[in-house]
This record gives C-alpha cells, sequence and structure tokens, in this order.
C-alpha cells in the first residue's frame, strides 16, 4: 500500500489495484 503512494499513483489505481488482488 505505501509503495503505491511513494509512486504516487492515483486513488483510482490504487482501487483498481486492490480490487484485481
Amino acid at each position: 500500500m505505501i509503495e503505491l503512494k511513494l509512486k504516487n499513483i492515483s486513488t483510482k489505481d490504487l482501487v483498481e489495484e486492490l480490487s484485481g488482488r
């Protein structure tokens, strides 16, 4: 989760990442 924030990924991408898993 922290890595996604470090990469400055948008919230939408973050949600898709969680949903994908």
